[in-house]
């Protein structure tokens, strides 16, 4: 008899860089609205309007961007915790970038905001794995939050802030997290 491996649902990365593409439209809008400039590797300026406005809006794109995910599993309690856990995961995670930047930017502002944006995607990764109960998921959840949200600073910061720069950041990190999570549920199968 064949031994038949079980194909990747790639409904889960699609799902995730759509959702995270969304999340970061959303952020964008709101702050438009509330005239909040973001962090150029050229100029950083934290003020406190910047500082609770990014939090606010890394929970928003954190709910809506693992919400999305969660929709993928089909399944409504992972949909709650999932974009739950997004929310509260990467707005912590933006407290953390938010302090690498400050403590060293004015050293190298490249990788304040690489390595910034490798942290607060673990942390925010980290969080999905911990909603969905199981150690090797926030392994891997934490691990390609980290590698995509890192390419996302490098991409920032070579590409910039345009909408094409904000597209292929976003669908990274979204298809990164959601590889992950089907490489898993495959895993579960087996």
């Amino acid at each position: 008899m064949e031994n038949i491996k079980p194909k990747i649902n790639w409904r889960i990365p699609l799902y995730g860089a759509i959702g995270f593409i969304i999340g970061e439209i959303i952020v964008d809008l709101i702050s438009l609205f509330l005239e909040i400039s973001r962090i150029t590797v050229n100029t950083i300026e934290l003020s406190m309007k910047y500082i609770i406005t990014s939090v606010i809006t890394s929970a928003i794109k954190g709910f809506i961007g693992s919400t999305a995910l969660g929709l993928a599993l089909k399944d409504k309690k992972k949909i709650l915790y999932l974009a739950l856990a997004g929310a509260i995961g990467f707005a912590i995670g933006a407290i953390f970038y938010i302090t690498i930047i400050k403590l060293i930017s004015n050293t190298n502002a490249f990788l304040a905001i690489v390595l910034g944006s490798s942290i607060a995607g673990a942390i925010g990764s980290t969080a999905l794995g911990l909603a969905l109960k199981d150690k090797k998921k926030i392994l891997y959840l934490a691990l390609a939050g980290a590698i995509g949200f890192a390419i996302a600073g490098i991409i920032r910061c070579t590409i910039g802030m345009g909408v094409i720069g904000l597209i292929v950041r976003n669908a990274i990190v979204g298809i990164l997290l959601g590889l992950a999570l089907a490489y898993m549920i495959i895993n579960e199968k087996n």
